[in-house]
């Protein structure tokens, strides 16, 4: 894929978890029993368009990882690539300490509580305090490859 920001090397979205899929998921019921008393159809309708409405904005809201030639994208984040120092791949126990008792205040970080993988880039700019990135990935060794570690 070509962009303005460079050729694309490595995408991942971070879908939401099941637990958020099954909390949509009692949405619909429970506004359709709210309703059932007074008017069914009008539950049915009022359940059905809030369930859309909270699946779709679950999967536009969900935040996706890209590495082009150029940047790296986190969400809506960006760093050029000239500014990635060392990269690391974290997990189990060494995932589990950098997200509580070993984070940096001044980090950027992106978890999903479904995926227990990390990666982190530090960075080396002289500009930005930011001292790395924490981000959860289902594909970390890939992720590590694609930025160049």
């Amino acid at each position: 894929m070509n962009s303005a920001a460079g050729t694309e090397t490595y995408r991942e979205f971070l879908y939401p978890s099941v637990n958020t899929f099954m909390s949509i998921a009692i949405v619909f019921p429970t506004i359709w029993l709210t309703l059932y008393p007074w008017n069914r159809e009008l539950g049915l309708l009022f359940g059905a368009i809030a369930s859309l409405a909270l699946l779709c904005l679950a999967l536009l809201r969900a935040p996706s990882i890209s590495v082009t030639d150029t940047n790296f994208r986190v969400g809506k984040v960006s760093i050029p690539r000239a500014e990635i120092g060392a990269i690391e791949v974290l997990k189990d126990e060494a995932s589990r300490h950098a997200r509580g008792p070993g984070l940096d205040p001044k980090a950027y970080v992106l978890f999903r509580g479904t995926t227990r993988n990390l990666v982190r880039v530090h960075l080396v700019s002289a500009v930005d305090p930011t001292p790395y990135w924490l981000v959860s990935s289902r594909k970390p060794e890939q992720l590590a490859a694609a930025l160049g570690a």
